[in-house]
């Protein structure tokens, strides 16, 4: 699959698929048969995992959708009500929580969609967690001596659900996994489900875009030995996941080599260009983060694109929902009078019953 088919220079996207494959800028493949006719047949359901660069990638995705005038959905239940009447293409979602398979292929029918999502480094992402949760900033020695206690974990995420981010946190966001639970079964069955529910795996390695919401704190050597060492007993199942895609990875970058290296200069290039370097800023005024400063001699042309590349996942979401309802072609407006002539259709099927 070609970097370019999905507007990079951002992140390298490797699918699980035969290298072999025919692929070409308005065809998607996958091993078993040609899955999405043209680009307009096309739809995008995103599962954002905790800590894996998601943000970044989600900054792409937002990209992708403002250049090709995709519908990006917000409420995923209404979603599903109207796909029972109409098939509604050329669409995308966000969804950052558990990942429910039913509800998803409601809202977005598998023959339609491309399902994909984001894996990382288990080990770092332990650490990234640890380090940036709020509620967890005097935790530190508690989850150090208790993170292999799996009930003592439960209890702790039962009271707070951020403990739930911590083993195995992509397999309990994917929904492989209850709160701070070990996988119990067979490595291949996980990832045969995996691969049924996913066309297109990410992993935070060879990062080429502009990383947008890049955590405040280095983990230490000492705690990076500490991960390390209780990893494959705290979070199995995502090593289990993370291992299978990093062979893959390490195959298809090798065949990346010269395109990986042309990415990373033009993210240099946008950075001089665009910024004035890294800046400390704040979500909801008091979670912190390093995001980039906007130059402000830009042109008109530079500045909006600059702004798009730099913007973080909140600032994307406010500025493609603002776009969308101004906008009859995203479908916000006749759809929402479908949802309406939907419900009041079922209420009144419901009181001729009653």
């Amino acid at each position: 699959m070609s970097l370019k088919s999905i507007d990079c220079p951002k992140k390298n996207y490797f699918a699980d698929f035969n290298l072999n494959q025919e692929t070409s800028e308005n065809k998607w493949i996958d091993q078993n048969n040609k899955k999405f006719l043209s680009i307009q047949d096309f739809n995008v359901y995103f599962v954002k995992t905790h800590k894996t660069a998601s943000s970044a990638l989600q900054n792409v995705l937002i990209r992708l959708a403002d250049k090709r005038n995709m519908r990006v959905v917000n409420d995923l239940n209404k979603e599903s009500l109207l796909a029972q009447n109409k098939r509604l293409n050329n669409k995308i979602y966000f969804f950052h929580g558990r990942h429910d398979v039913k509800m998803a292929a409601k809202a977005f029918p598998r023959n339609h969609t491309l399902y994909m999502t984001i894996l990382r480094n288990p080990a770092d992402q332990l650490l990234s967690s640890i380090y940036y949760f709020s509620s967890l900033k005097d935790q530190k020695k508690n989850i150090f001596q208790n993170i292999q206690n799996e009930s003592a974990m439960k209890s702790l995420g039962k009271k707070n659900r951020v403990f739930c981010l911590l083993k195995n946190s992509a397999s309990y966001d994917l929904g492989y996994v209850g709160c701070a639970e070990s996988y119990t079964h067979s490595e291949k069955s996980l990832i045969e489900l995996f691969k049924e529910e996913f066309d297109l795996v990410i992993l935070t390695e060879d990062i080429v875009c502009l990383s947008v919401n890049q955590g405040t704190k280095r983990s230490e050597p000492k705690d990076r030995q500490w991960a390390e060492s209780v990893i494959s007993r705290v979070s199995n199942a995502d090593l289990i996941l993370y291992n299978y895609y990093l062979e893959k990875y390490k195959i298809l970058s090798k065949l990346l080599k010269n395109e990986l290296q042309n990415l990373k200069r033009l993210n240099e290039l946008y950075q001089n260009k665009c910024t004035d370097g890294r800046q400390k800023k704040f979500f909801y005024a008091n979670v912190p983060y390093i995001g980039y400063a906007l130059k402000t001699n830009l042109t008109a042309g530079y500045k909006d694109y600059c702004w798009k590349l730099t913007s973080t996942e909140l600032e994307m979401i406010d500025y493609i929902t603002k776009k969308s309802k101004n906008k009859v072609s995203f479908g916000f407006d006749f759809l929402h009078l479908d949802y309406l002539r939907f419900v009041r259709h079922q209420n009144n099927t419901q009181k001729k019953m009653f």
